[in-house]
């Protein structure tokens, strides 16, 4: 039941991922934008909605993995083998993002309190 709840929380992210992760490429039209999407676009946003992730459904380990997946198939359809250490680094920042969010969260509930 905890299992189904934490997987159906993170739909609506998954979904912005996918959008990142698939609809941002489209935008490549050269190395330096292609640089730009996965160093800079890629990862803020990873960050941000591991932060609202963490902010309202508190830390899980499984949420940096589904990221993790969701950019897996993205290497093979917009770039090549050479990206695949980006679904790591992805998956870490979606890490510390739900971190930071987590850490938020407790932050104004002390404050609250």
């Amino acid at each position: 039941m905890m299992m189904k709840q934490s997987v159906k929380s993170m739909i609506p992210y998954g979904i912005i991922h996918l959008l990142l992760f698939y609809l941002l490429p489209v935008f490549i039209k050269d190395t330096g934008s292609a640089m730009g999407i996965l160093l800079v676009g890629i990862p803020i946003g990873c960050l941000l909605t591991g932060i609202f992730y963490g902010c309202r459904h508190s830390f899980h380990l499984g949420y940096a993995l589904v990221v993790m997946l969701l950019f897996y198939p993205s290497i093979y359809i917009f770039y090549n083998e050479s990206a695949r250490i980006y679904t790591v680094i992805y998956g870490a920042i979606a890490l510390l993002g739900d971190l930071a969010g987590c850490g938020l969260f407790y932050l104004t509930r002390k404050k609250e309190n």
